[in-house]
C-alpha cells in the first residue's frame, strides 16, 4: 500500500513538472511574437532635440509700404517747412492748441542765437516731436530750435522767411541698416503763391519703427542745412 501512495507522489511531481515547463515556453513564445510584430524605431524616434528654424526674415522682409513712408515724409517735411518760415514760437503754440505760451516781448541770447522763454518743459517738446522724429532727426530738429534751461523750455525766435511748399513726392526704397530703413526721395520745392516756380529736388532719410509706429531717424532736408 506504501508502495503505492509512493508511485502516485512521483507521478504527481512528474506531470506538475511538465505542465510548469510547458507554461513557461508558451510565454517566451509570446514575448518573442509582440517584439516581431513591434512597428521599427526610426532615429529621429529617439531624438527628443528639436532643430530651431533658422529662417528668420531680415528687417527688409517687414518694410513698411512706399504709401506709408511717403505721407510720413511729406508729414514731417511740413513740420520743418512751418518751423523754417514761420516764427517758430507760434509753430509751437499751435501744435500744443495755444496751451503753451511763449514771451514774445524779449528775446534771450544763447550761444549767440536769440531765443524766447516759455511757460513749458522742455521735456514736452521732446515727447510732442517724438511722435514724428527719432535719433539723429530729433536730436537735429530739438537742437535746432529748442533749448533747455533747467528743464525750462526756451524757443529760437529766428524765422519768418518766404512761403514756399513741396510736392510731386516720390520715395524709393534704398536698403536698410541699423535696423531702420533707407529711402531716396525726389519732389517739387515750389516757391512763391501768385506765381510759384518749381524746382526738382532730391534728399534722403530713414525710418525707424518706434512702439508700433514709423519714425523718421535721420533727415537731411532743411536740418543739414
Amino acid at each position: 500500500m506504501n508502495l503505492i501512495k509512493i508511485r502516485l507522489f512521483v507521478l504527481v511531481l512528474i506531470m506538475t513538472f511538465v505542465l510548469t515547463a510547458c507554461s513557461n515556453k508558451n510565454s517566451n513564445n509570446s514575448e518573442i511574437s509582440n517584439i516581431a510584430s513591434a512597428p521599427p524605431v526610426s532615429p529621429s524616434d529617439n531624438n527628443t532635440t528639436s532643430t530651431p528654424n533658422t529662417d528668420t526674415p531680415s528687417v527688409s522682409n517687414f518694410e513698411p509700404s512706399n504709401e506709408a513712408i511717403k505721407e510720413l515724409f511729406e508729414r514731417a517735411a511740413k513740420k520743418l517747412i512751418q518751423y523754417y518760415v514761420n516764427e517758430p514760437g507760434r509753430e509751437l503754440e499751435r501744435d500744443f492748441d495755444d496751451k503753451i505760451e511763449v514771451d514774445f516781448s524779449k528775446d534771450i541770447m544763447i550761444n549767440e542765437h536769440p531765443y524766447r522763454i516759455t511757460n513749458a518743459k522742455y521735456k514736452q517738446a521732446v515727447d510732442k516731436y517724438s511722435e514724428l522724429f527719432t535719433e539723429d532727426a530729433l536730436k537735429k530738429f530739438l537742437s535746432k530750435y529748442f533749448y533747455d534751461v533747467d528743464g525750462v523750455l526756451y524757443i529760437n525766435s529766428a524765422g519768418g522767411m518766404s512761403g514756399f511748399g513741396i510736392d510731386n513726392v516720390k520715395v524709393t526704397y534704398a536698403g536698410n541698416s541699423n535696423g531702420g530703413y533707407l529711402y531716396n526721395v525726389t519732389f517739387d520745392m515750389i516757391y512763391g503763391f501768385e506765381e510759384p516756380q518749381h524746382e526738382p529736388m532730391e534728399s534722403k532719410f530713414s525710418v525707424k519703427k518706434v512702439e508700433n509706429d514709423y519714425r523718421i531717424s535721420d533727415i537731411d532736408y532743411l536740418l543739414d542745412s
